[in-house]
């Protein structure tokens, strides 16, 4: 990496575009410091992350946020002392301290900050410090905090110079020359991030590649977005937390919308927890916050399944038959039945479709035989809907109604040969398909299970 201090002038513009209203940052770099052997997009996050941490401690009352870099030398005593259980070794380190001055922690909350899914705040804010401590752990670093009630909070990161400060890394050249000439994408890709900082990260490298940027806050606004520019919109990049409604709602919204598009997920979480509730559903894939720029770049290559600058084509990995999970089961004979034979007909439209001696004909009889199948489980839907009384059967059977619209849409389509059976299309199928199992009947089987009411009315 280089100097730490260009390095956080460089993002100065956008650490101020991500403050609160009142909110002043203070800059207050330290001379003539040691360059770090350090990936600069890891490092940038993190800063990003810790400022946007002080600026929301301030945000209430208003407050000064403070960057401070430094030189220190650590020996074993004092890690020992005052970094146990963190990678830190003797020698020089080159420190950089975010300090505000808001109302500062109580020892409980301060205790707590590390642990993965640990939270003062609504949902949606940067990595959080239990990523920033991984990251800083790659990097032989460590971190100090500070903090006392009344009086604010001071994160001091400390990072180890000279050879072997991090293990293997080679330094990343700028996003413009990575590889750039391999990749040149076009078409419309909507950004999904509550940190308007880091949406302007990702899309500055989205533009760099040849892509148009739209943005959203929150997933309420990428719906609205996405319904706008529904004709235009080629990929959707989407944070998992977001306040108001978040990336694992939005994904099923967007579904629901009409969203044949691939969409990649992103969090600072690891993709075990991040994707725990995404098993199965046609996600084109998962970004791990902080990304770097090639990983970017590999993610919407595989997920758009487009051609790169010089003809390569690229593969987009082909659908598989869906298994029948058992979280996909709702506990009720008819719909599970009912949603067996959804799988097993797109399962055969797959085998017909990827079998290069299917008779000719066999995925288009496959595909209407999906179609009639969808549509008769919506009638057993809603008989069951009307037996019992359903509350929610109005609602319920507009959903139907809006799918069932989508589904013939294909339909016509494909008819007029606007649509084929390529991988992109057959993989949102699935994923509608897969929401459905696990979504759209929750509430009714959970009412029909309560009430007793489950036995279809002859």
């Amino acid at each position: 990496m280089k100097l730490l201090v260009e390095g956080v002038e460089e993002m100065t513009r956008l650490l101020r575009a991500s403050l609160s209203r009142n909110a002043t940052l203070r800059w207050e770099p330290a001379p003539d410091l040691p360059s770090l052997e350090a990936d600069p997009a890891q490092i940038q996050q993190v800063i990003m992350n810790l400022v946007v941490n002080a600026s929301d401690a301030v945000a209430p009352r208003g407050g000064i946020i403070t960057l401070r870099t430094g030189l220190e030398t650590l020996d074993r005593e004092g890690i020992d002392r005052h970094f146990p259980d963190q990678a830190l070794r003797p020698g020089p380190h080159v420190t950089l301290e975010v300090a505000d001055n808001g109302p500062g922690m109580a020892p409980q909350v301060k205790e707590r900050i590390f642990d993965p899914f640990f939270t003062t705040k609504f949902t949606g804010r940067g990595l959080g410090l239990s990523a920033v401590q991984g990251i800083l752990r790659s990097h032989l670093g460590g971190i100090r905090v500070a903090s006392k009630q009344g009086e604010g909070t001071t994160f001091k990161l400390f990072f180890p110079v000279g050879p072997g400060s991090k293990r293997a890394v080679t330094p990343e050249p700028p996003a413009c020359q990575v590889r750039f000439a391999d990749y040149r994408g076009s078409g419309t890709v909507l950004v999904v991030d509550d940190e308007e900082a880091l949406r302007a990260m990702a899309g500055t490298a989205l533009c760099r590649l040849g892509f148009k940027v739209l943005e959203a806050r929150d997933g309420q606004e990428a719906l609205e977005v996405f319904q706008a520019n529904r004709e235009q919109i080629s990929l959707i990049l989407m944070d998992l937390t977001m306040p108001r409604m978040d990336g694992e709602v939005a994904f099923r919204e967007l579904r629901r919308a009409g969203a044949r598009i691939p969409i990649l997920l992103s969090s600072g979480f690891g993709p075990e927890e991040a994707l725990q509730r995404f098993t199965g559903k046609g996600l084109a894939g998962f970004l791990q916050k902080p990304y770097r720029f090639q990983a970017l770049v590999d993610a919407v290559r595989e997920a758009l399944g487009e051609h790169c600058g010089e003809g390569e084509p690229l593969r987009y990995p082909p659908p598989k038959a869906v298994l029948w999970l058992p979280e996909f089961a709702t506990g009720h004979p008819v719909i599970d039945a009912q949603h067996q034979g959804l799988v097993e007909g797109f399962n055969r439209l797959v085998a017909t479709t990827l079998d290069p001696k299917a008779e000719k004909g066999a995925p288009e009889a496959a595909f209407h035989c999906f179609i009639g199948a969808t549509i008769a489980h919506f009638g057993v839907e809603e008989n069951l809907m009307a037996a019992a009384a359903y509350p929610e059967a109005s609602s319920h059977k507009d959903v139907h109604t809006h799918l069932t619209n989508q589904i013939q849409g294909l339909a016509a389509e494909f008819q007029r040969g606007l649509m084929d059976f390529s991988p992109p299309n057959l993989n949102f199928l699935e994923g509608w398909l897969l929401c459905h199992i696990q979504y759209e009947d929750k509430d009714l089987v959970h009412f029909l299970t309560a009430k007793g009411r489950g036995a279809l009315m002859g």
